[in-house]
């Protein structure tokens, strides 16, 4: 996230749910960000437990992938068309582009490592910002493939966050207070890309075994960084020289983000970095863009926040965002203060993009300044990552110093080449009070920090702090077309609860749970029921005293059974319950109370009907009866549960264990 922030202090691992405010205390962005930070992280993994690594709900399951092969139903595909997309211009272009071979995707809700991505509305591949990013193919190479069938295709879905500040939305600033910056935005974004291979599967986006992946959440290059550090050679043991510490006058927090992806190599072709002493928030949006001519619509707050001759800026709009590339650098040469214009030079092999005034509208084109010195002849304006070596003394080598003390160091991976990717960052807030950055130590097995050949602390490699790619397979298009998005089945209603597990291909088999709530008995100037007391769906009992006088005409009751959609068989009949004086009957039977015909449906007097009739003895009881003949068709959607009894009892549950066809 590129904003004007003080640090990021969000770390899952140290598991604090809240952040508390206290009174009179000062406020940090970091906090409010922290609070908001943890919350995600909560509600992302709870959506993850439950809903597994990818799914969409049942009735708005989004990302379906459309197109017209020789086994589609042309008009299937066309009516779902017209489902998703009620103008009907707008459908006759979906239409068209379908049959000229083009590809649309759905609209609905999806949830892929529990972020939430959303697509409004139906669109096509190619309105996809962002052309030319990893594995975006362009629609003619898919169209070869699905042709010659000499590839297998998996479609899936790549999402990530990105930084929004008002240079992307204007509608973030508030006209009523003149327009300044305050708050900015992070907003989950998507792209449909495409996988080739052979012998794929709706499997082939694993993405657990870490470095070994197809499609990795980051890149695997690391970074060591640090401000304070001991010179060997100095006169004084335990003096830190004025050269060995952070020596800026301000807090600063550090970006350093790799803007050309690959490898490390010491030729043109390797990975290339760029940093920025205010996490490259620094950002001028452009008003018009002729040859190396800008015009701006500021030149900045400040000389701080500014621009100045021998600055480095980056070309930015929305499809360099969402693309696979960073924007091209460039040199800042000259400044018109009058026309808040500047005119800038290139590096060689180094084009800008162009800009129609519709586009200046809709991509939202602006410079973001970094703060590195690069060089016109080289490395197209950034600066060349060099790894430090595995030598025993790799830690106190190949340190690049940034300014003011603050230092990196490109870790070299000892197993494989690491490679970088174009986006890749890290963050290294630095603080004036204490002339240190923040950074993690490398530890011991022990659990103490490690330390090199001149006893300094030595500061951990990590992995890039963002962005995070997740991935979800949507469609397989190989010998056989496969959809490989998964869904969200709406558990059963029903007054219990229902445990499910797993009980063969498409099958779930679980218990169905009913407990029995009391009635109250009526009072003694309430009118007697007529027997049987009839006493429904909570309780059979026939009480020792009513209205003064003994009950001997026994009760029973009827208890409908509502079974959760999609039953296909009855197993088991638990019935359990405290007390039993006499005999007790109970009869389970198909049928009951259709609420839709509000009537009553099938009886127990039909011998087809009836799954089961056992008679339970005096005391407390738990029986669990098995059920034979238990098959049900899709007609039938309740069981009845009668009980007689002739004394006093109580039932205090019920539970059928019930086969649901998935």
């Amino acid at each position: 996230m590129k904003g004007d922030f003080s640090r990021d202090t969000f770390d899952p691992g140290k598991h604090f749910s809240r952040v508390l405010m206290q009174q009179g205390r000062v406020q940090l962005d970091a906090d409010w960000n922290e609070q908001n930070a943890i919350l995600l992280h909560y509600l992302r993994t709870l959506a993850k437990d439950i809903l597994g690594p990818h799914a969409g709900p049942v009735d708005n399951r989004g990302f379906e992938i459309l197109f017209l092969s020789e086994k589609a139903n042309k008009d299937e595909i066309e009516q779902k068309i017209k489902t998703f997309e009620p103008n009907e211009a707008r459908q006759k272009l979906l239409i068209d582009t379908l049959r000229n071979q083009n590809i649309v995707i759905g609209p609905g809700r999806y949830y892929v490592e529990g972020v939430l991505v959303e697509n409004e509305r139906a669109i096509l591949y190619t309105e996809q910002l962002g052309n030319g990013s990893e594995n975006q193919l362009p629609l003619q190479e898919i169209q070869n493939c699905q042709k010659d069938k000499d590839k297998d295709l998996l479609f899936y879905l790549d999402v990530w966050e990105r930084h929004i500040s008002y240079v992307e939305d204007e509608d973030i600033r508030e006209v009523a207070l003149g327009g300044p910056d305050t708050c900015s935005r992070s907003k989950v974004v998507w792209q449909v890309k495409v996988l080739l291979g052979d012998s794929l599967s709706c499997d082939s986006l694993d993405n657990n075994s870490h470095g070994k992946c197809k499609l990795p959440m980051l890149g695997d290059g690391k970074l060591r960084a640090r401000a304070r550090h001991d010179d060997p050679d100095a006169d004084q043991l335990c003096v830190i020289s004025p050269e060995s510490r952070y020596r800026g006058a301000e807090n600063q927090l550090y970006r350093v983000e790799v803007h050309k992806g690959g490898r490390a190599s010491d030729n043109e072709a390797g990975a290339t970095f760029k940093w920025s002493r205010d996490n490259g928030s620094v950002t001028f949006p452009i008003r018009e863009l002729a040859g190396t001519k800008v015009t701006l619509e500021h030149l900045g707050r400040d000389q701080h926040l500014g621009l100045k001759p021998g600055d480095w800026v980056e070309f930015m709009d929305e499809r360099i965002a969402m693309g696979k590339y960073a924007g091209p650098l460039a040199k800042v040469e000259t400044i018109n203060r009058s026309e808040l214009s500047i005119t800038v030079s290139l590096p060689s092999e180094t084009v800008l993009p162009s800009y129609t005034e519709a586009e200046i509208e809709n991509l939202y084109p602006f410079l973001r300044r970094w703060d590195h010195a690069g060089d016109l002849a080289a490395f197209s304006g950034a600066l060349q990552i060099v790894e430090a070596d595995t030598t025993s003394r790799s830690e106190t080598t190949g340190w690049v110093e940034l300014e003011d003390g603050v230092q990196i160091q490109f870790v070299k991976n000892k197993s494989e080449d690491a490679e970088y990717r174009a986006g890749d960052h890290w963050l290294i807030p630095a603080r004036v009070a204490t002339g240190e950055i923040e950074w993690p130590d490398e530890l011991e097995p022990n659990g103490k920090p490690k330390r090199d050949d001149d006893n300094n602390i030595i500061p951990a490699a990590i992995e890039p702090h963002g962005p995070r790619h997740y991935y979800a397979p949507l469609l397989l298009s190989a010998a056989e077309t496969e959809d490989c998005r998964c869904t969200i089945k709406e558990e059963p209603r029903a007054p219990g609860p229902v445990t499910t597990s797993a009980y063969g291909p498409g099958m779930r088999r679980g218990w169905l749970r009913l407990p029995f709530q009391p009635i109250p008995i009526p009072q003694d100037n309430t009118p007697p029921p007529p027997p049987p007391y009839r006493v429904g769906v909570t309780e059979a009992r026939a009480h020792r005293d009513y209205d003064g006088k003994t009950n001997t005409k026994g009760a029973g009751g009827t208890m409908a059974i509502p079974l959760p959609p999609g039953t296909s068989q009855i197993h088991r009949l638990r019935v359990a319950g405290q007390e039993n004086e006499k005999k007790m009957k109970i009869t389970l039977f198909r049928g009951g109370w259709d609420p839709a015909k509000q009537k009553h449906v099938g009886s127990r007097e039909y011998a087809a009907n009836k799954l089961l009739e056992e008679e339970i003895g005096s005391g407390p009881y738990d029986k669990t009866y098995e059920i034979k003949g238990g098959d049900l068709d899709a007609e039938c959607s309740t069981l009845s549960l009668e009980i007689q009894s002739t004394g006093y009892s109580t039932v205090s549950l019920v539970a059928v264990e019930t086969s649901i066809t998935e």
